[in-house]
């Protein structure tokens, strides 16, 4: 053959190889898409291996999926390589149960048996495959914790998803590297340093994370330290009255009144300060019970109360349960935002009218003739009757703020026989003439001051003498 004959062959001939592959390239690719794609081609079987087949038990999924090769058979009689559909997540599934240890028995092994589950679906049809690797317990060597929250109310519990926790690992092969798993609100635990709750003394909180089963489970744990004044007061509902008023006004009524209050909780509030800031003697005192959270206090004296209760130390009052117009206290006295730690009531008990007054002249008599001695005729038999216990008579000697006496004083008016008018005023006049007395009262702890009304006065006559 010729060196032009040769040459033109061989030309032909690498033509034809280049077309041949090309065809047999497109028809695989066909073939492969018609695999995957077209609903009539259903798959027969999975015939899968894996590269490798030990892991740490920190691998992740998409770690063991792209260690999974082989072939996916059809019905048609075509099949495709696995790895064009691997990372197909509509088609092709990887499913391996939790890598960490599970039982006692794999936490004290360390080394164990997982089931990585493979499925594949098309045309309508799935077909699974499973294989099995070996794991080796990763120990998680520390947790890092961050959180948002700036405070903590004391008295209270915090939600996990508070906080986002990592546990921390070290894998020393091929390489030293530091791996990381965020963990789930349900995987750590949440303790406090004092109880179920944090408390106002609280310095932190204990976040843990326990891996494995038994007695040799890997835990670990996190203290959180809570910032200075980070922690504040536990919010409580204030005591109340019942009858809801911040300033309760009432009328003295001879007899012993109460005032009743709610949620008077002795674990949380101090005893109650009270204080008289007007009228006689400190008379008033209280009962509490701790069954309903129940405080009564009882006062009989007129005057104005001031009823203050403050919360322990670690508490604070709510402020959208107090009734109008309480007097509050707050932490920082300055700052509206502070919390209150205390709220005053003011129990004012009215005065009463006196119900009755009268007396009498001496003698009970209204004209008598010049003497020249007025005390022979003041007035007597004074009797001042008031309400409730008082209704028969009102003891004056004990009737003043302080429990002195109220001294009753006379004034008299009039016109003498010689036509002067009688302006001595508490002076009873002993000259000839038309006079009329009434009858003040003043300084008592329960009543109002009385003077006689215009009218109501004695009048009486002092008649000439005849010489």
């Amino acid at each position: 053959m010729s060196r032009v004959k040769k040459a033109c062959f061989a030309m032909l001939l690498a033509v034809f190889l280049v077309c041949a592959a090309g065809f047999a390239w497109a028809c695989a690719g066909v073939l492969s898409a018609r695999a995957a794609d077209d609903a009539t081609a259903k798959p027969d079987r999975l015939e899968l291996t894996m590269s490798q087949t030990e892991f740490d038990s920190w691998t992740s999924i998409d770690t063991i999926r792209g260690e999974i090769n082989g072939t996916i058979h059809f019905e048609n009689g075509t099949k495709t390589d696995f790895a064009s559909e691997r990372d197909n997540t509509v088609t092709t599934s990887v499913t391996v149960s939790d890598m960490r240890p599970q039982t006692e028995e794999e936490t004290t092994a360390g080394t164990y048996a997982r089931t990585v589950h493979v499925s594949y679906t098309s045309g309508g049809k799935e077909v699974t495959a499973d294989l099995s690797i070996q794991v080796n317990w990763l120990k998680p060597t520390n947790l890092s914790v961050e959180t948002s929250m700036s405070t903590f109310n004391a008295g209270t519990t915090v939600e996990n998803s508070a906080f986002t926790v990592t546990a921390q690992y070290v894998q020393m092969q091929p390489t030293i590297s530091v791996l990381s798993r965020l963990l789930s609100a349900a995987e750590f635990t949440i303790t406090y340093q004092h109880g179920d709750v944090i408390t106002f003394d609280d310095e932190y909180l204990t976040i843990s994370y326990t891996e494995g089963k038994g007695a040799n489970a890997c835990k670990k744990t996190y203290k959180h330290n809570f910032p200075e004044n980070s922690v504040i007061e536990a919010p409580i509902d204030a005591p109340v009255p019942t009858n809801n008023l911040s300033a309760y006004t009432t009328q003295y009524e001879g007899a012993e009144q109460s005032w009743n209050f709610t949620k008077y909780n002795t674990s949380e509030t101090e005893e109650p300060i009270i204080v008289r800031t007007e009228g006689g003697e400190d008379e008033i005192r209280y009962t509490s019970s701790s069954l309903d959270a129940s405080a009564v206090f009882y006062a009989t004296n007129a005057g104005e109360y001031k009823i203050t209760f403050e919360a322990k130390t670690g508490f604070q009052y709510r402020l959208n349960t107090l009734p109008d117009g309480v007097t509050i206290k707050r932490k920082e006295p300055d700052n509206q935002s502070s919390p209150i730690i205390g709220v005053t009531y003011t129990w004012t008990i009215e005065k009463a009218d006196l119900t009755s007054v009268s007396f009498a002249l001496a003698g009970n008599k209204t004209e008598w003739t010049y003497d020249g001695n007025a005390d022979l005729h003041k007035p007597t038999a004074l009797e001042v009757k008031g309400v409730g216990a008082e209704s028969s008579g009102v003891v004056l000697g004990t009737a003043a703020v302080g429990g002195g006496a109220v001294v009753p004083v006379y004034n008299y008016t009039g016109e003498a026989n010689e036509g002067s008018s009688w302006n001595e005023g508490t002076v009873m006049p002993s000259d000839g003439g038309s006079y009329k007395v009434g009858v003040s009262l003043t300084g008592m702890k329960n009543y109002k001051d009385y003077t006689t009304p215009e009218g109501s006065e004695i009048s009486f006559t002092i008649s000439r003498k005849e010489v």
